[in-house]
């Protein structure tokens, strides 16, 4: 990759997932980098994460060193010909005498129909800590700060000229000031803050209602089951493979995780009161609760309930951003994505697969960027004909613009080029989970009218052309540069 270090440098704040495959994404491309994160450490709520097909290729454009760092961690399903099942469906309030596990099969559904190359089919999960592990050995020393919460943002204007030595070096630089007094430097600010983000909150306002995430009113349980007590209870069909155990008003997903040597449990209610504290979204819960709210179902769902570990039993309320869309992810040189942009419900499983896709949109608009400044003399001579290189290309008419005007271009063309698609993802997951639970009006429990409704929602974010995102939003900020009426 390029050796050239352009004349900008990025600030990202939170530690999570998104962040740290943009990091590195970034990293690769010597693009300046600093990671700001408020815990000690680097953690990842949760057990499970799923990269689907569409994120792998994400993955693998921001570094290929991140897919094989996916792919020794992920966990498949144990059965060979279930290797690109995404889940098996089942009647979770059956009880089948002819079963070994006592429980009715409904339908499957497969990830290999348009899969392309390096195991993009296979219906993989991984353990979320494992793979944060991972990344963190692809992260350079001296990137990450740590106790780092943001207190504000304020960006100062640029001059004409792209030095900014006045002012303790501060004049066009966006100040990051954070709650221990300190404050840094950058060229720009994307906020990987997850869903409580303080840099939505500090971008839109304390008044927005976009602000803040909304209770979906649903919950889960969540917990880990080890591996030999969940097939002494459930068979190995059950318990190391992905299965959904659909029922009226919830939903139990179980799939192995910890390279099989765990079975992940997350079991979903619908909630018609409010969540009891909105501060807190996950709370401490029993045993005895989780089997209490599942008694009335099947002989499956109740022994995976009995195996849960109680200690280790949370649960979560679901929180997103469906009810308050936000209407604009940047501001200036300030930008949020992931979860800080789109939080989303779990059931399509894909919330931290579109946080991959938004780094790598991100990256390449940035990297056009760093391109565009580095640039010594006239643009390349390629011949390629994809609408990047030529939008690469026709840019050098405006390799004379500040740096400042560069990057406020490319994040509003992150926020043309994402808003749609990740909005959708928000309000597409609430559907399936109603699927799930048999809370849609037009597929009450009807097993087939039910796959025939989640199939093409599965297959709008599994077969999404990388590429082709990149190619539009590298069009799009060259229109905003060479337009004079358009906005950024």
């Amino acid at each position: 990759m390029a050796t050239a270090g352009p004349p900008f440098s990025i600030a990202i704040v939170g530690g999570g997932i998104s962040g740290l495959v943009l990091a590195i994404g970034l990293l690769s491309r010597d693009i300046p980098t600093e990671i700001f994160e408020q815990a000690t450490s680097f953690h990842e709520i949760g057990a499970g994460i799923a990269l689907s097909p569409n994120a792998i290729r994400a993955l693998d454009y921001l570094d290929p060193r991140m897919v094989a760092a996916f792919d020794r961690v992920a966990t498949h399903s144990a059965s060979p010909h279930k290797s690109s099942t995404w889940f098996d469906w089942c009647d979770g309030m059956s009880t089948d005498s002819t079963k070994p596990s006592g429980t009715k099969w409904l339908f499957d559904l497969h990830r290999d129909m348009g899969a392309g190359s390096r195991g993009e089919g296979r219906g993989d999960g991984a353990h979320r800590a494992h793979f944060l592990d991972q990344l963190l050995a692809l992260l350079p020393p001296g990137v990450a700060h740590f106790r780092k919460r943001l207190a504000d943002i304020h960006e100062n204007q640029s001059t004409n000229t792209t030095t900014a030595t006045d002012n303790g070096g501060r004049r066009g630089k966006v100040v990051l000031t954070f709650c221990d007094g300190t404050t840094t430097l950058a060229d720009a600010v994307v906020g990987c803050d997850g869903i409580k983000s303080s840099v939505r909150r500090i971008m839109l306002g304390d008044d927005d209602p976009s602000s803040y995430p909304q209770y979906s009113h649903m919950y889960a349980y969540r917990g880990l089951v080890p591996m030999d007590q969940a097939v002494n209870g459930l068979g190995d069909d059950h318990a190391r493979n992905r299965w959904c155990y659909t029922g009226p008003d919830g939903h139990v997903l179980t799939f192995p995780v910890a390279q099989g040597q765990l079975m992940n449990v997350v079991a979903y209610r619908a909630d018609a009161h409010s969540w009891p504290d909105d501060s807190k979204l996950v709370l401490p819960s029993s045993k005895a609760r989780a089997m209490q709210e599942y008694q009335e179902w099947g002989h499956s769902v109740r022994k995976i309930m009995s195996m849960l570990i109680d200690d280790k039993l949370d649960c979560w309320g679901l929180f997103d951003t469906a009810d308050h869309p936000l209407k604009t992810y940047c501001r200036g040189r300030t930008c949020i994505l992931g979860d800080a942009a789109h939080a989303s419900t779990p059931h399509h499983g894909a919330g931290a697969g579109f946080g991959v896709e938004d780094a790598a949109v991100m990256t390449s608009l940035l990297d056009l960027v760093r391109r565009e400044m580095s640039r010594s003399s006239s643009p390349s001579s390629s011949s390629s004909s994809s609408r990047l290189t030529r939008a690469r290309t026709a840019a050098a008419v405006v390799h004379h613009h500040h740096p400042h005007r560069l990057l406020e271009a490319a994040f509003a063309a992150f926020n043309e080029s994402r808003i749609e698609r990740t909005q959708w993802l928000v309000s597409s997951s609430r559907v399936i989970g109603n699927l799930y639970q048999y809370r849609d009006p037009e597929c009450g429990s009807d097993p087939w009218k039910i796959k025939a409704k989640i199939v093409p929602r599965f297959r709008r974010i599994w077969d999404a052309n990388i590429a082709h995102m990149m190619n539009e939003a590298a069009a799009s900020m060259l229109r905003r540069l060479t337009s004079p009426s358009s906005n950024t």
